[in-house]
């Protein structure tokens, strides 16, 4: 006992009835702040996240939401350096795409029901990894006894890693339960650096480590944006496609394209925005139910109208967001002048990936109210959205 409390250099602790009532204040303000915090974001009290308000949608995944079969699967899944994806792009990088189904083939013993958007610990944050490893070695080295106070909270942090490998849920926001030991160990390793011997070492070792530094900073800044402008549901269909179209600019002119996106207007109409006709607004697509699509019920004729605010006189590029199984062309009017027959060309089908804008045309337009009407002689296509780009 004597050399496990000087391993851990616990020698001067004070009497046990101190250490006790210390310890048990601790826990039970950890116990009275978690429950008093789960009370106020979902109104339960025991409950360490509520995964009965999330997923209890999901057939037998409050059953066997923790259990040591899933180790295997999640560890290969947030440690495999493969776990992101990088192109030439835009974007440049996302999180990794990984099915259910994919993962049982690969461990069939896991109890995992669902996989989130995530990227893997050694792929997004490699320098906070490496760092944190060589801090942990560092500090229970016996050749280290100048570390041996930290031991004992670099353990804590240690232990709050287990949830995340035992979970039946794969997701990237879990790793933020590993944060205390990465950036313990990690600081504990930066610490290190100036002892080292050979100066060549030392500026390799910084120098690494900073362009790592960089590198997880700007992966995980996209993966924010990515996160709060693609995959989170639901998100405003306009603010969604506006990401899109930035994309689509960069990737289509590089930064004169960005340039171009920033500082010209743009104008979003959604299709559930309505404001006559004799359409129905429909949740249409099953991987994206926060973008609502207009579609004809009935005999035609089929209509619909909407309104858009221009902030001044100019010249605009208008377009329309549709998918089509067959040709559908519908007739643009303008403030109740017809002005060009549109989306008449078929897309492959009605699902989201076959969405496609279509040039409706370049428009010189008065500054106000805009009236926007399409006519269809015959079955509606699937329209998500409409877009003014003021060009002048």
């Amino acid at each position: 006992m004597s050399r496990l409390r000087s391993f851990f250099a616990l020698a001067g602790l004070p009497s046990p009835r101190q250490t006790l009532v210390a310890f048990s204040v601790t826990l039970a303000a950890a116990a009275v702040l978690w429950g008093g915090l789960n009370y106020w974001k979902f109104g339960r009290v025991f409950t360490s996240i509520p995964m009965a308000i999330a997923y209890g949608h999901i057939p037998g995944t409050l059953e066997s939401l923790f259990s040591f079969a899933n180790f295997p699967s999640n560890m290969w899944a947030y440690f495999s350096p493969s776990k992101i994806r990088l192109a030439t792009r835009f974007p440049w990088v996302d999180f990794s795409g990984l099915e259910v189904s994919s993962l049982v083939a690969r461990f069939p013993h896991t109890l995992v029901k669902r996989v989130e958007p995530f990227a893997s610990l050694s792929a997004a944050m490699p320098e906070l990894l490496l760092a944190a490893l060589a801090g942990t070695v560092l500090s229970f080295s016996r050749l280290r006894k100048e570390l041996a106070p930290i031991r004992a909270p670099l353990i804590g942090g240690l232990a709050g890693c287990g949830l995340v490998f035992a979970w039946g849920l794969i997701s990237y926001r879990y790793l933020h339960d590993l944060l205390p030991w990465l950036t313990f160990g990690s600081a504990i390793a930066i610490g290190f650096i100036p002892s080292i011997a050979s100066k060549r070492m030392r500026y390799t070792v910084a120098t690494l480590f900073v362009l790592g530094v960089s590198y997880s900073t700007c992966v995980n800044l996209w993966f924010g944006i990515l996160e709060d402008r693609y995959y989170v549901v639901p998100r405003a269909p306009e603010k969604r496609i506006a990401f899109l179209d930035v994309g689509a600019d960069v990737d289509g002119a590089g930064l004169r394209g960005l340039i171009l996106n920033l500082t010209h207007w743009r104008g979003y109409v959604p299709a559930s925005s309505l404001q006559g006709a004799n359409l129905v607004t429909d949740l249409h697509f099953p991987d994206r139910p926060d973008e609502p699509v207009t579609r004809s019920v009935g005999q035609p004729p089929h209509v619909g109208e909407y309104a858009i605010d221009l902030p001044a006189a100019g010249t605009y590029h208008a377009s329309i967001r549709y998918a089509s199984p067959d040709s559908r062309p519908l007739r643009l009017f303008l403030n109740g002048v017809e002005v060009n027959q549109v989306c008449n060309v078929p897309t492959g089908g009605a699902l989201a990936r076959y969405q496609t804008w279509f040039t409706a045309g370049v428009f010189r337009l008065p500054r106000g109210r805009l009236h926007v009407r399409l006519l269809s002689a015959r079955d509606f296509p699937y329209v998500s959205m409409l877009r003014f780009v003021r060009v002048d």
